[in-house]
Parts: structure tokens; C-alpha cells; sequence
């Protein structure tokens, strides 16, 4: 009777792991590389789960090589702490990349590209064409690569 309880205890455990996973599903490497996608992850998104956000973002540096790297995991950003002529650098520009970035903060942004080649392309990625924009204080920007390497914010 011992055995008989404890296996459906231990079943019943690894039921709701399984159910657990199965929810949620495996999202993308954090480190932005490439995997097979996971339809659990997809499904999860499309029914408006598994929004990876980012807050509480301080802005570093005054120039493209000394400003704060945005997680290239994260689909919505929140700038919280934005000094004088501070700055961030986008993720890679992967084609079919959507981000969204929210300066909360009464300071104006700079916004870069990576600041490594993109590994795609092997050279620097471009925003409208050009090196960095600012996002001005309580706007949003919408940036989406549609080519690997160029961002298209607005």
C-alpha cells in the first residue's frame, strides 16, 4: 500500500512538471542565438503569454561603446534611470525582430545599434539608416528588423 501511495505521489509530481512545461514552453537562448522554435512558446505569445519585459534599465556611457546593452531576449523595454546624454544599444538586428522601448524617465535618450558586428551581416547594424536616435522623455519607440543588421524605429 506504501509502494502503490508513493508512486502516484511521485507521479502525480511529475505530472504537473510536465504540465508546467508544457504551458509556458522553452523560450528563445538568452544569449539571442537560434534554436528550433518551440510551438509552446509561439502559442503562448499568440494568446498574449510569454511577454519578456525589461524594467528598471539605468543608461550608461555617452557614446555607442560605453552605453547600457539591452537583453536581446526582451521584446519590451522600460527606461527608468536616463542621466544627461546617456545612452543604450539595441540587441542585433535579426530579421523578423520586434522590440518596444518606453522612456519613463523626464530625461531625453540615446538610442544605438550593438556595438559588435552583427554575426549575420559581419558588420555594424544601422537605425533609419544611420548610427543612433533619441527617444525623447515618455514616448515609446517601436523599432522592427525586417533585414538582418538595419532597425526601422519610429
Amino acid at each position: 500500500m506504501k509502494k502503490l501511495l508513493l508512486g502516484a505521489a511521485i507521479g502525480a509530481l511529475i505530472g504537473s512538471v510536465v504540465v508546467a512545461t508544457a504551458i509556458s514552453g522553452r523560450p528563445p537562448p538568452a544569449n539571442g542565438g537560434f534554436r528550433l522554435i518551440d510551438s509552446q512558446w509561439v502559442l503562448g505569445i499568440a494568446q498574449g503569454g510569454n511577454n519578456i519585459f525589461a524594467n528598471n534599465l539605468t543608461g550608461a556611457g555617452t557614446t555607442q561603446a560605453t552605453a547600457t546593452p539591452l537583453p536581446g531576449s526582451v521584446r519590451l523595454y522600460e527606461l527608468d534611470t536616463v542621466a544627461a546624454n546617456t545612452g543604450f544599444n539595441l540587441p542585433y538586428a535579426f530579421a523578423g525582430t520586434v522590440l518596444h522601448i518606453y522612456n519613463a524617465t523626464g530625461t531625453t535618450a540615446t538610442i544605438y545599434p550593438s556595438v559588435m558586428n552583427n554575426p549575420n551581416t559581419n558588420s555594424q547594424d544601422t537605425i533609419n539608416a544611420g548610427t543612433s536616435i533619441t527617444l525623447a522623455t515618455h514616448v515609446r519607440l517601436a523599432c522592427m528588423s525586417a533585414k538582418d543588421g538595419v532597425w526601422g524605429c519610429t
